[in-house]
């Protein structure tokens, strides 16, 4: 077996550091140096570095017997050892990662680990020392001799934490640095477990076990004169004899004895005078060159056998034996050399999987995707591994002086057995899905409020693949230690995690994310505004954006009844700005997040509502609501004292609902429905506007209502529809003397307002408005079938009303009561012909405005403005409109003339004119002056205007008759 047996020294060594191990396991809680696993093998010819100890014992304590020369202390003690693979000269610089003062000794040569170990506690002076308080030192060795060993000690005086380097100073000799396949500084020949998978290097190999019973040498050779040297392998009385420092036995043993292994010599010294003082040395060779490990026998007799026992330190063959102090007739003789029985293990490596890689160095011996570390019998979990799949020595405790890692040691977090190292476990059972392909689908982005099933089936198998067979568990953590609750409701935004776990034990984990949207807000708008009917509204506003953790859009919706809602095509803005309008309109905004092409939405916001004020009182084609004269006088309303005016939505929906609104100081107010289904009640302080106060259009009236028609009879057709032109479908008026009337339009396509009566006759109560708050009512009853309103309350409040008319001044044609219209009583020179019914007419402008009291119009009184002034409409006059009484004058003979400014004329028996300015004209429109009114000598109706003090006037005419004087016979 020798050429297989001379191949695996490695191994054998590795097993030999193993026994040592196992044999030294109890540790003192500082290092010792008589202990090989408190030993840090290092290699001089690489920058190397350790963590030094800031916790550690003192070597003079725990080995006082050791000389460590200049190290007067020796605090927080590391040992390290080294071999030199050849001879030279050794220089060894440290230094250390923070600074600190750290100090050092070495001692050597030793001629194998376990001489070195043996001698631990006599360590003679060291070859080199530092004390000096510096951070670095240098070791300097003049001659280190091949083969042997040598150990260093390193202090760390200060106790603060840092990190060892040790490299090379220029060194001419070299150190064992042999193969370190897993990176972790412990060379191949050292470490126990080369590739760092925690599984024993012997354990990943093919190991034989070789009982061998006890037996002798096989042979003894001499070159050097010894006396019959074949009789020391026999144990029949007959000796090899030396008497000569010079004379040197050479015993072949037959095979490499492992360490440990007892020798027995029978040997005795023979003297023929003189002392006793013949001493026996034993040297061990593995090749019978080099011997090493001297030891030194002294025998207590003369001439008599004495067994004397010598213990293989490191694999050998052959024994040197040799003699001193001889002389005087002394003589060593060597009867016989045996060994004990012993065992050992021939371990060869082993590929499973027939790859590159044998066993020891393969981190997936069988190929199936899972590494050994995990398939190891103690719980390694792969989120330990690093990008090799080798354990992360860095993250998980670090390894043991000879390669072994912490995790799996005893007290490790993955130990079971509390041993060292793992056992194979299914390393080399190949499974198909040992190492499982877990492939995430991540989950669609969902809104607020919503939850992700990251247990579904589209999650760990969808389109991006299959995942392999096995059992999912799923975790808030990457390393799987923390459970999620309940995966298949994740309500929180975050990174978690799949576990994927094969039937042999090995999983995969991937991260999935799940984006749950933050709650979209609607923000709010601002633009409530009464427009005239095909106005167009001012721009709603946002007043606050909306928000929510994607990218924002908006929706803009309309809707004309409060319920149904359309959305706004193109309108994605936080603003709007609405097309015009001729029915009352409602608005909304709707907040749209995008996050992942998922679209999540807010509530809408409050309604702003756009209200149509189709009133128009003067009749001039302009809304009451644009219109700068409501009652076409000429004056401005903004001059005559406008109400206050405040417009008051109102939708109901299917269901039933009641619209509640107050105002103070009410004047008046007109009810505007846009459209009704099939009925509305109206309640003004308590009260309704008949004793049935439902007002019904389509049903015959039934307990509590009226029904409405038209004064033909007829009724209101499809009333549920607005009607197309912008008209209400029902105005309900309650004006300023609080009369109650009703209009309607009889259809869809009416173009104007007709008058509506309650059938079967019946009339409306007179409603009394409060000084202080009144309190209104819109109640949509809740029917069988589909019911609902929609439509605008106009309510008049704090109204300027100069003669308790209970007409506004604006609305007021004779604002004072004068009789004298306000249109004449303006400062601009409207006559009465101008009017009509106290209306000016000939037309308006587009704010309302009549023309011809406008800049450069007929009846422009110069001031170039829009309008006239208030004049004296405001200011009543008893006289405001004169009254003319007309006589008409006597008739004369020509060439006589009448007088028409002759009292009797203006002032005669009939009764008597009131007081102004008398003028006189040719026509009835008084713009033809009569230029001789009081010597008019033509017969012809003429006419006399009275102007009071006003400005109001009437016309009058006059027949005057001159007749033809007869001529004489």
């Amino acid at each position: 077996m020798g050429e297989s047996y001379v191949s695996k020294i490695s191994t054998y060594k590795k097993v030999f550091f193993l026994v040592l191990i196992l044999l030294f396991s109890v540790k003192s809680f500082a290092q010792d140096c008589s202990v090989i696993s408190d030993f840090t093998p290092v290699c001089i010819g690489t920058t190397q570095t350790y963590t030094a100890e800031t916790s550690g014992g003192s070597a003079r304590d725990i080995t006082p017997g050791n000389n460590y020369g200049c190290l007067n202390f020796t605090p927080n003690s590391k040992w390290f050892f080294f071999q030199a693979s050849t001879g030279g000269s050794l220089i060894i610089n440290q230094t250390n990662s923070n600074n600190v003062d750290v100090d050092g000794a070495i001692w050597g040569p030793f001629d194998s680990i376990n001489d070195m170990l043996s001698q631990c506690g006599s360590f003679s002076t060291p070859l080199d020392c530092d004390y000096e308080p510096e951070s670095f030192f240098t070791f300097n060795i003049p001659t280190v001799t091949s083969g042997k060993y040598y150990a260093f000690l390193v202090t760390n005086f200060s106790g603060d934490p840092t990190n060892i380097t040790l490299s090379d100073g220029g060194s001419t000799a070299t150190t064992n640095c042999s193969q370190d396949s897993d990176g972790d500084n412990i060379a191949d020949v050292y470490d126990l477990d080369d590739d760092n998978d925690g599984i024993l290097d012997i354990d990943e190999q093919s190991c034989t076990t070789t009982n061998v019973p006890g037996a002798n040498a096989s042979s003894a050779t001499s070159s050097t004169g010894v006396s019959s040297p074949g009789n020391a392998i026999g144990s029949d009385n007959q000796l090899a004899w030396m008497n000569s420092s010079s004379e040197e036995l050479i015993v072949n043993l037959g095979s490499v004895i492992p360490a440990g292994v007892t020798i027995t010599i029978e040997a005795m010294k023979y003297r023929n005078s003189g002392g006793n003082n013949v001493q026996m040395i034993v040297e061990e060779s593995y090749d019978g060159v080099s011997f090493t490990s001297s030891t030194t026998y002294t025998f207590n007799n003369n001439n008599a056998e004495e067994l004397k026992s010598y213990t293989i330190n490191s694999d050998a063959q052959y024994l040197r034996i040799h003699g001193v102090n001889f002389g005087g007739g002394r003589w060593l003789g060597v009867d016989n050399v045996s060994y004990s029985s012993f065992s050992y293990t021939n371990c060869a490596d082993i590929n499973t999987d027939g790859d590159a890689f044998v066993d020891r160095l393969d981190v997936d011996s069988d190929n199936d995707g899972c590494p050994d570390a995990v398939e190891g019998d103690e719980n390694v979990e792969v989120y330990q591994l690093d990008g090799n799949d080798r354990i992360n020595i860095f993250s998980t405790g670090g390894i043991t002086n000879f390669g072994v890692p912490n995790l799996v040691n005893s007290g490790g977090a993955a130990d079971i057995g509390g041993d060292e190292g793992q056992g194979v476990g299914s390393k080399l059972v190949f499974s198909a899905d040992a190492s499982p392909n877990l492939i995430i689908t991540p989950p669609p982005t969902v809104c607020f409020s919503n939850t992700v099933d990251l247990t579904a089936n589209n999650v760990t198998d969808g389109t991006n693949g299959s995942s392999t067979a096995g059992t999912l568990t799923y975790w808030t953590d990457a390393a799987a230690t923390n459970t999620l609750a309940t995966p298949n409701a994740i309500a929180a935004n975050g990174t978690y995690y799949i576990k994927l776990t094969s039937a042999s034990g090995c999983y995969e984990i991937e991260p999935v994310v799940v984006t749950i949207q933050d709650e979209v807000t609607a923000g709010t708008i601002a633009g409530d505004q009464v427009i005239c009917s095909g106005g167009d509204p001012i721009t709603f506003t946002s007043d606050t954006d909306g928000s929510g953790s994607g990218t924002i859009s908006y929706r803009w919706e309309s809707s004309e009844d409060g319920v149904n809602w359309s959305s706004i095509s193109g309108e994605t803005s936080s603003t709007y700005d609405p097309n015009v309008l001729t029915i009352t309109t409602q608005f909304r905004r709707v907040t749209i997040s995008t996050e992942n092409s998922v679209a999540c939405e807010s509530s809408p916001t409050s309604v702003v509502t756009v209200i149509v004020d189709t009133n128009d009182v003067d009749s001039d084609g302009i809304n009451d609501i644009c219109d700068l004269d409501d009652d076409n006088d000429g004056i401005l309303d903004s001059l005559e004292g406008n109400c206050t005016t405040n417009y008051f939505a109102v939708f109901g929906g299917n269901g039933g609902s009641t619209t509640n609104f107050s105002q103070s100081a009410v004047s008046s107010v007109v009810f505007d429905f846009y459209y009704v289904d099939n009925s509305v009640a109206i309640e003004i302080n308590g009260g309704g506007l008949n004793a049935n106060n439902i007002l019904q259009l389509e049903n015959a009236a039934g307990a509590g209502e009226v029904f409405l028609e038209f004064t033909d009879g007829a009724a209101m057709s499809i009333p549920w529809v607005a009607n197309n032109n912008g008209l209400p479908r029902l105005k309900v008026e309650v004006d300023f003397s609080g009369n109650v009337t009703v209009y309607g339009s009889r259809s869809t396509n009416s173009t104007s307002l007709e008058l509506m009566q309650i059938r079967g006759g019946g009339t409306f109560n007179t409603i009394s408005f409060l000084a202080g708050t009144n309190n209104f009512n819109v109640i949509n009853q809740d029917i069988p079938g589909l019911d609902g309103i929609g439509g605008v309350v106009k309510v008049y409040s704090s109204c300027v009303d100069t003669d308790n008319d209970n007409i506004p001044d604006y609305l007021d044609t004779d604002s004072d009561g004068d009789g004298c219209f306000d249109a004449i009583e303006g400062d601009e020179n409207v006559s009465i012909s101008d009017l009509s019914g106290g209306r000016i007419t000939g037309g308006v402008d587009s704010d309302g405005v009549p023309n011809i009291v406008n800049s450069g119009e007929p009846a422009d009184g110069g001031n170039n403005t829009q309008g006239q002034g208030v004049g004296t409409s405001a200011t009543a006059n008893a006289d405001a409109v004169p009254t003319l009484i007309i006589t008409n004058p006597a008739s004369v003979c020509s060439p006589s003339t009448v007088d028409l400014m002759a009292s009797t004329v203006t002032d005669g028996a009939n009764g008597s004119s009131s007081a102004g300015t008398l003028t006189y004209w040719t026509d009835s429109a008084a713009t033809n002056t009569l230029v001789s009114p009081n010597a008019v000598a033509t017969s012809g109706t003429y006419y006399i205007k009275l102007t009071s003090a006003s400005g109001c006037y009437e016309i009058e005419p006059v027949k005057v008759t001159i007749k033809t004087t007869p001529s004489a016979p």
